[in-house]
C-alpha cells in the first residue's frame, strides 16, 4: 500500500485475504481507509490536481474540481453519506411502513379505481363533444 507501486496487486490482494482468513482482522477496510487519508491524489491525478498547465490555475471550473479529486475529501463525503443514511434510516421505516400499507389496500382496489378512471374520461369526453355541438 505504497505509493507509487503499480505491479503485483494480484499477489497482495491474495496475501492479504489469506491473513483476513488467518486472523480475522478486517484488513482490507482498513487498508481502504488508509489508502484515504492523503488530500493529494496519487500518481497521474496527482499531476492534473496540482494544476501542472497554466490552463489549470486560471480555468475556475478546474479549480472547483479540485476538491473531487482528493481521496481524503471524498473519504470524508463518503463517511458523512454514510453516518446520515445511518441516522435517517429510522425515519424511513417508520413512514415505509404506512405506505406499504396504503399501497396494498390500493391494490386490492385497482380495477375499481381502474374503471372509475375510465368513467370519468368518458364523461370529460362526452361533455367535450357536447360543448362542441351546441358552438356549431
Amino acid at each position: 500500500m505504497r505509493n507509487n507501486v503499480n505491479a503485483n496487486f494480484g499477489q497482495r490482494l491474495s496475501l492479504v485475504e489469506q491473513l483476513d482468513d488467518a486472523g480475522g482482522y478486517f484488513l482490507l477496510p482498513r487498508l481502504a481507509g488508509q489508502a484515504l487519508n492523503n488530500v493529494a491524489p496519487r500518481g497521474l491525478q496527482d499531476v492534473t490536481a496540482t494544476g501542472v498547465g497554466a490552463s489549470s490555475i486560471t480555468n475556475p471550473a478546474n479549480l472547483a474540481a479540485i476538491p473531487f479529486m482528493s481521496p481524503r475529501v471524498m473519504g470524508e463525503a463518503a463517511n458523512a453519506a454514510g453516518v446520515a443514511a445511518r441516522k435517517i434510516q429510522p425515519a424511513v421505516d417508520l413512514v415505509s411502513g404506512p405506505l406499504n400499507s396504503a399501497q396494498q389496500a390500493l391494490a386490492l382496489f385497482r380495477s375499481e379505481i381502474q374503471g372509475a378512471a375510465m368513467g370519468s374520461r368518458q364523461v370529460g369526453q362526452a361533455a367535450r363533444v357536447a360543448e362542441e355541438d351546441q358552438l356549431s
